[in-house]
């Protein structure tokens, strides 16, 4: 028997609407993006010197000085550039002075600066090396504390000061407990640019075991349709953060060098955040 065949009839309303998007949609949508590129630049520029006054008048907080103006900068961006935040379950987030470990998928590349925007509390995240991201964001990440690190070798060749591997861990486990600040952390390591969910690493559960504070899941939604990974456009939109129940990691603690119950942990924090996700990504195992 013959192999079936499928017959395509093409229509000129095809044609049209896709001639109506290079001449209307593309140019508008350019020119959003540019806006709020302009925008985002703008604003960290004028407030910088905000936030070195900030700084000076709390040298003993200087850190959390820069965090608590890049937070209320964020906030006043997000607002302007039209978009809506949905935070689900808020109530699990820890409480005042509690210091927890928040572990999310990747969908765009401002999903820092969301989160930031949402935790009001003393948060910092371990970030690309330098030269990843742009100025001044980069100056701004730095002041407020937080960690870069080398994701892998060739990294580990190109920037030899930077913490990777094990020492990543101990470095971001000390920054928790003598900061007594929470840790945002992305254990795919890059953004989901094909939105699939990539390889869950296993530092974030590391990290927590090592500090000995909760590890929270968070799953972010509809954040790559605002900010588009792949294309670099901006679009007004919503965004949803749900959080998840806490893991209650106190009988593990200190164990972060199992490896098999590190991986099994990993693993169950996989399926927590994607459970909440579109049936449209897809997952891979963890590493």
């Amino acid at each position: 028997m013959s192999e079936p065949r499928t017959i395509v009839l093409e229509s000129s309303s095809g044609h049209l609407h896709g001639l109506i998007r290079q001449l209307i949609v593309l140019p508008y949508e350019a020119f959003i993006t540019l806006w709020a590129f302009l925008l985002f630049e703008l604003f960290m520029i004028l407030m910088l010197p905000i936030a070195w006054l900030h700084a000076r008048l709390h040298p003993a907080h200087s850190e959390r000085a820069w965090s608590e103006v890049a937070q209320g900068f964020f906030r006043m961006y997000l607002y302007v550039a039209g978009v809506r935040l949905v935070v689900e379950h808020s109530e699990y987030l820890p409480q005042s002075g509690q210091s927890v470990v928040f572990a999310a998928n990747h969908a765009s590349l401002v999903d820092g600066l969301l989160w930031g925007a949402v935790f009001r509390a003393p948060i910092v995240a371990l970030i690309l090396p330098p030269g990843h991201i742009i100025w001044p964001m980069d100056l701004w990440l730095t002041k407020a504390g937080s960690l870069p690190i080398a994701r892998n070798p060739e990294e580990r060749t190109r920037f030899p000061k930077l913490v990777w591997g094990e020492k990543a861990v101990g470095a971001a486990a000390k920054t928790v407990m003598t900061r007594r600040t929470s840790l945002l952390v992305f254990p795919e390591g890059h953004v989901e640019r094909t939105r699939r969910v990539q390889r869950f690493h296993t530092g974030a559960v590391r990290i927590a075991l090592r500090a000995g504070v909760p590890l929270v899941p968070l799953t972010i939604r509809g954040a790559e349709r605002v900010f588009s990974p792949n294309r670099f456009t901006m679009w007004p939109g919503t965004i949803t953060i749900r959080v998840h129940p806490p893991f209650d990691l106190t009988p593990y603690y200190g164990k972060q060098r199992n490896r098999a119950l590190v991986r099994q942990l990993t693993e169950r924090l996989r399926r927590v955040i994607v459970r909440d996700l579109p049936e449209t990504y897809t997952t891979t195992p963890t590493t």
